[in-house]
């Protein structure tokens, strides 16, 4: 799991390395300190004049080491957090877009904003832990170094206690991953909400139906969950309580039932176990924040698994192409349980440059499927693809992808870069004929997109499909949401200027009045190809 590995490297591991040793110093100045104050309380108070030294230097070297520690390793823990969030947007960007749409939305919402900052919680809490694990570690060691027989007694109740919290701590974990599952659900409704903004209002029966029967029986079951993991936690915490006074019991019935017990070493040992109880009871208090963080970096982690987009990096100038082709390609729709699959194709095409090629068709007849295949979006179940004549593989969609630019009906409007591209097509004058020439300001920006209207925004995405100067350029419906103006515009002059330069021009339309624009047609009726016009050359 590459989520799990972030820390593996030379910088880290001398930082690791220095954590350990600062750690180890603080934790065994610690005891030693311990030690001095039980032999100053066991000869009520008139121990060697040395010891009072070596108690000044082991508190010095305490604090100095802990202080060290705990800054190192919160350095290491914020750079492993920004490195989780680089790690988790690099694979969902990554990520092949059928598994993407596989995933869903919310899934995919939630593990930025919820399973990051999980994760990076308990991330953030690496310091504590590494510094009272050190503490619990050279103290039981310094115990048993004491007195093997008490010791041994003291691990007697310590196990018990270990066996039925982790009895518990696995419980509670259960719980969490439920609580995780049924927070998915509720960015589903969350997102429903949102955007399904306009359709609430104009029915108060369908709002009043949402938050009686879908929104609070949902929520009620998750904060049953979620009282259901606290209640276990508080649980185990009491039963650590409860362990920790009985070690302090039998340390205090030892003296009078062994014979090799002594005072010095009884009062060592209670000094010590009270000691111990502040990071036992932190460890304890990290346990839900841990176990929520490794829910949630197995969550992330299914990112990696399902990760396979190759990382061919994108060349700097695409080359041109004559021809794509499809030969016998098939793509398999993912069936529910217990339905049939279903399979688009078999397609054979071959499309040329400078054509302007529409596809059209009833809605469900696979001419979006069709258009994700031929951008690259998809990947071909069965067949192959073709440039020029040559089968891409293996990775056939990060390839195509490469040659290929698209604006499907549900685009997304990243910032114009016009001014960045260096393409031979006139972009000043296509700013002015789509009327966005006075809006690129604002249109550079990410959050420029509720500035400008659903025709803008749109148009603003070809002005980025066009700066990008590829040798395919795909549009699914764009016109649908233009006046008549920019959809002749469109038609008429902007889809043939693209074709004159010898691109591959695909457009997604039921707009028969504009059909006479293509040279050729292709229809589509239950995710078959049926028939191809092509005009006379």
């Amino acid at each position: 799991m590459q989520t799990g590995i972030l820390i593996v490297s030379r910088e880290r591991a001398s930082w690791l390395v220095f954590c350990v040793i600062a750690g180890l110093a603080s934790s065994c100045a610690v005891i030693l300190a311990i030690r001095e104050i039980a032999l100053v309380l066991a000869d009520a108070g008139s121990g060697p004049a040395f010891s009072w030294r070596i108690f000044l230097i082991a508190l010095a070297v305490s604090i100095l080491g802990g202080l060290s520690s705990q800054l190192a390793l919160g350095h290491l823990g914020v750079r492993l957090v920004h490195e989780l969030r680089l790690h988790v947007a690099q694979r969902i960007l990554q990520l092949p877009y059928r598994e993407y749409e596989q995933q869903g939305f919310s899934r995919m919402y939630a593990m930025l904003s919820d399973d990051v900052t999980k994760a990076s919680t308990a991330l953030g809490t690496l310091p504590m832990c590494v510094v009272c694990i050190g503490l619990v570690v050279f103290g039981l060691g310094y115990l048993l170094l004491l007195s093997p027989w008490h010791f041994a007694l003291v691990a007697v109740v310590l196990f018990l206690g270990i066996v039925i919290a982790r009895y518990a701590s696995a419980r509670t974990s259960r719980a969490l991953r439920e609580v995780r599952a049924l927070e998915d659900q509720m960015q589903d409704l969350y997102r429903a909400m949102i955007e399904g903004a306009k359709e609430f209002r104009f029915s108060t029966r369908r709002r009043r139906d949402f938050l009686a029967s879908v929104l609070s029986p949902l929520s009620s079951r998750l904060a049953s969950r979620k009282q259901a993991s606290g209640a276990l936690w508080s649980v185990t915490v009491q039963w650590n309580n409860l362990v920790f006074f009985l070690l302090l019991a039998v340390v205090a019935i030892l003296p009078r039932h062994m014979p090799i017990s002594d005072a010095s070493t009884m009062t060592t040992y209670a000094l010590v176990l009270l000691l111990l109880r502040a990071p036992i009871m932190a460890l304890m208090e990290l346990v839900p924040t841990v176990l929520a963080g490794k829910v949630a970096l197995d969550r992330l982690a299914q990112l990696d698994v399902a990760h396979s987009a190759s990382s061919t990096e994108e060349p700097s100038v695409t080359p041109s192409i004559r021809t794509l082709a499809l030969r016998s390609v098939c793509f398999d729709y993912a069936a529910e349980p217990g339905e049939a699959g279903v399979r688009l194709g078999p397609i054979d095409l071959s499309l040329r440059s400078g054509k302007i090629i529409f596809i059209t068709g009833g809605n469900g007849s696979g001419k979006t499927t069709l258009a994700k295949l031929l951008s690259g979006l998809y990947a071909p179940s069965e067949g192959s693809v073709l440039l020029d004549g040559v089968e891409l593989k293996p990775d056939v969609t990060t390839v195509l992808r490469h040659y290929a630019s698209a604006i499907f009906s549900d685009f997304f409007v990243l910032p114009y870069e016009g001014q960045r591209s260096n393409v031979a097509i006139d972009l000043a004058s296509w700013e002015k004929r789509l009327g966005l020439d006075d809006k690129l300001s604002a249109a550079s920006e990410w959050r420029s997109a509720p500035r400008l209207s659903q025709g803008q925004r749109k148009r603003l995405a070809l002005l980025n499909l066009v700066a990008q100067d590829k040798p395919v350029c795909l549009f699914d419906e764009w016109a649908a949401d233009q006046d008549k103006d920019y959809r002749d515009l469109f038609y008429r002059q902007l889809l043939r200027e693209l074709a004159a330069k010898d691109k591959i021009v695909i457009v997604v339309s039921h707009d028969t009045d504009y059909f006479f624009v293509a040279d050729i047609v292709i229809h589509m009726k239950d995710l078959k190809v049926t028939h191809i016009e092509e005009k006379d050359q």
